[in-house]
Order: structure tokens, then C-alpha cells, then sequence
């Protein structure tokens, strides 16, 4: 049974950008940059968990993947878990405007190969840029005819057939999107279709991406990316630079409405350089994707050995997207005295949309033999994959200020709520 009094603890915002795994800015290391210790330094001195790794298949234009190229990537990508950060992963056989890449059947025939890597490694790649076709992988000038309508979805559908369920695939032409899934972004969201676009802002047409403000794929891709996000970067070296969207204004306005998740923190310099002198690039790095923010937690003041104890943790996302992955709310009691623990877990935290607030009760049942006594009540959102879950560093960390006896443990990854629960 449980005591008839309830305790209720509240909890201050913060301001500050927390890195948190599957959002944010990202940066992008080279083959030799990709070590657990490199990848740890470009985390801490960006400020992120993210990073977009740019996999080079120029070397296997005509033939299959060997063994040694998959067994180094993955290894790579062990590295990237070793250092607690997450990637988003585009390959690609041709990284300028040559757009030199490869045969469909040899294409098809990566995708094949690369499946087992992607499923290994689904716990630290949240996010796909298609790639493969063309010019920077960006699926324009491919020189072997792979942008023709029937080659873009052929590659679709094998990218899709070949990656985990967990894993959303970015794409590039809106167009695209239009013929796959006419006027039906539920539908492509439901694929696992997101949008990245790598002229974000750079003029009215976003370099060709749209066809000017009123294109009504702006729209589509607004609503597509509510369940799948958006990401990208700004660019430089358009033919009409001077309608550049480059005002704090339009940077807010616009992440907001495409559900922007993730960007390019070194390019373009203009843009980022703007941001940061007019004031908004703290609001642009804290807004991207999710930001959860605790609000109340609300408990029974006593329970006893043997029984189930009811939690309600009231939380809101003020961040411009979603969570994409499905994780759970855990309530951890750990005994003050011995330091102990029992854990609950429930509802699904991708559930809650951007400014949006949710309430999720987290049942806790506490073993008959249970040592009696004083337990703080912690909150957390460790990773769901077995292989990152007990990494405090892939836990989601709230959008809330320390203050007093709530604060957050880096080495735990949970909120000390500064709440009390007796078991008696």
C-alpha cells in the first residue's frame, strides 16, 4: 500500500544547450579523425553528441565492397560508441561537382553489402543521407544516370528494404517525394522518409531545392517532417546570394515550421557567423530537434515493501522536433543509506510533439525484500539498444537547471529530483 499524503516537486528551466544524443549541430570527421579519443574532442569542443560521417566508396566504382572496407567501418563506427556520440552516415562515390559515380547494379550491390553494417551498428546511426547518387552524394550531375526517375527509386526502395526500422533515410529533392508519396506525407513519413536539405536558406529557392517560397512541397515537407525531421546545412556560392533568409528572424521562423534536428556547425560561415552576432545561435543550438524539460513529479510520500507505487512525471518538448527514438520515462528510488536502487519504467517520450506538454505515470513495485528507508526519486531516459543503454552519455539529459538538491549526474545519466519516497 501506499502512504495517503502526496509529495509534488517542481523544477526550473535552464537556458543552457545540453548535447543530447540524435539532435543539435553535428560536425563531420575524416576516415583518420574517426577514434574514440578524436571523436570525444570534437564532442566536447562542439558541444554535441552528432556527428555526419561521410563513408567514401570512390575506390569501388566497379566492383563489390571488400571485406577489409566493412570490417574498417565498423570499426569506425565502434570507435563513435566508444566516445559516446551517435552518427548520422551518408555514402557517397563522389565528394565534388564531378558528380563520377557509379553503376546501378554496383549501387544495388553496395546497399546489399553495407545492410549487415547499418543493423550492427543501428544503435549509434539514428539517421541515413541516401547518398550514392551523384555530386556530393546530393543526387544531382551523376555521370552513370542514377538521378533518372527510375534509378532514385530503385535506390529508394533498396535503401529502405536494407536499413533497420529504427533508422530514418534522408532525402534531398522534395520532388521526389511528390512522385513516391503523392500529396501524402503521412505516407512517407510512415517509410521512414526525411528531408535534408543542404542549401538551407540560401535563397528563395533554397539553391534549386524548392521552387521558390510559395512551392507547395514546403508545406508537404512541413508536415512530413513532424514525424521525421529535418536536416542540413546552409550554403555559399548561390547565383542570387543577395535573398539569403539569413536574419535571426527567418532562422527561428523557419527551424520551427521544417522541424529542423540537426545542422552543420562549421558551414557556412556567413550564416553561423550571423547567427552568433545577432543574438540567436544560443536560441537556433538549444531548439534543435527535442528539448525535454521536467516540470513536476508528483508521488505518494511512503510506500510499502511489496507493493506498487504510482509516479507522475509532467514534462513539455520546447524543442523545434521530436524525439525519433522510443524511449520510455525510467523512475529510479535509490536508497540514501545504501545507495540501493528500484526502477520503473513507462510511457513513450517520441510520443510528445514540439510545445507540447504530456503527463506519463511510471509504476514502480518495490520487492518484498526491499531494505526499508529514505529514497531519493531520480528520473532519467537512458538509450533503449542494450550495447548504449547503460551509457550515461547517451541518455537523454532535461532541459533543467540545478538548483539545490536537483541536479543532474553525469555518471548515472538520471535527475535527482530532490523528492523523497519512505518505504516502509
Amino acid at each position: 500500500s501506499t502512504g495517503g499524503s502526496m509529495a509534488t516537486a517542481t523544477f526550473a528551466g535552464s537556458t543552457t544547450d545540453f548535447p543530447n544524443p540524435e539532435r543539435g549541430w553535428y560536425v563531420m570527421p575524416k576516415d583518420g579523425e574517426m577514434t574514440a579519443s578524436t571523436l570525444t574532442r570534437f564532442s566536447e569542443a562542439y558541444n554535441t553528441r552528432l556527428m555526419l560521417y561521410q563513408v567514401n566508396l570512390s575506390s569501388y566504382r566497379a566492383g563489390p565492397l571488400p571485406q577489409s572496407f566493412l570490417d574498417a567501418l565498423n570499426a569506425r563506427l565502434a570507435a563513435g560508441r566508444a566516445a559516446g556520440v551517435k552518427f548520422i552516415l551518408q555514402a557517397a562515390y563522389s565528394f565534388d561537382s564531378s558528380g563520377n559515380d557509379a553503376p546501378i547494379d554496383v549501387v544495388l550491390q553496395h546497399i546489399s553489402q553495407l545492410k549487415p553494417v547499418w543493423t550492427q551498428n543501428a544503435d549509434v546511426i539514428p539517421f541515413l543521407k541516401a547518398g550514392f547518387i551523384g555530386a556530393w552524394g546530393e543526387w544531382h550531375s551523376s555521370t552513370n544516370g542514377l538521378d533518372s526517375d527510375a534509378n532514385r527509386t530503385a535506390i529508394k526502395d533498396a535503401l529502405l528494404a536494407n536499413t533497420p526500422s529504427s533508422m530514418i533515410v534522408h532525402f534531398r529533392a522534395p520532388d521526389d517525394f511528390a512522385k513516391w508519396y503523392p500529396s501524402n506525407p503521412s505516407a512517407a513519413a510512415s517509410a521512414r522518409i526525411g528531408f535534408h536539405n543542404d542549401c538551407y536558406l540560401a535563397n528563395d529557392t533554397d539553391a534549386h531545392t524548392f521552387n521558390g517560397l510559395n512551392d507547395p512541397m514546403r508545406e508537404y515537407v512541413k508536415s512530413m517532417t513532424r514525424n521525421t525531421g529535418f536536416g542540413g546545412e546552409t550554403c555559399d556560392n548561390v547565383s542570387n546570394p543577395e535573398q539569403r533568409r539569413i536574419t535571426c528572424e527567418q532562422a527561428l521562423s523557419e527551424g520551427a515550421a521544417y522541424h529542423k534536428t540537426w545542422l552543420h556547425v562549421l558551414y557556412s560561415d556567413q550564416f553561423i557567423n550571423s547567427w552568433k552576432s545577432n543574438g540567436c545561435f544560443a536560441q537556433i543550438s538549444r531548439s534543435m530537434g527535442y528539448r525535454l524539460q521536467l516540470d513536476r513529479v508528483a508521488h505518494p510520500t511512503s510506500a510499502t515493501r511489496g507493493s506498487s507505487v504510482s509516479i507522475d512525471v509532467n514534462l513539455r518538448n520546447t524543442g523545434w522536433a521530436r524525439l525519433f527514438s522510443k524511449r520510455p520515462v525510467v523512475v529510479t528510488l535509490r536508497n540514501k543509506s545504501t545507495g540501493a536502487t528500484i526502477t520503473g519504467s513507462g510511457g513513450n517520450l517520441s510520443t510528445i510533439d514540439p510545445a507540447t506538454a504530456a503527463k506519463i505515470t511510471v509504476n514502480v513495485t518495490i520487492p518484498a525484500g526491499s531494505t526499508a528507508g529514505d529514497y531519493e526519486v531520480q528520473v532519467s531516459a537512458p538509450d533503449v539498444w542494450p550495447t548504449t543503454a547503460g551509457d550515461a552519455r547517451y541518455a537523454i539529459r532535461f532541459a533543467n537547471a540545478d538548483s539545490g538538491g536537483q541536479a543532474w549526474d553525469n555518471s548515472t545519466g538520471r535527475f535527482n529530483t530532490g523528492a523523497t519516497l519512505k518505504v516502509q
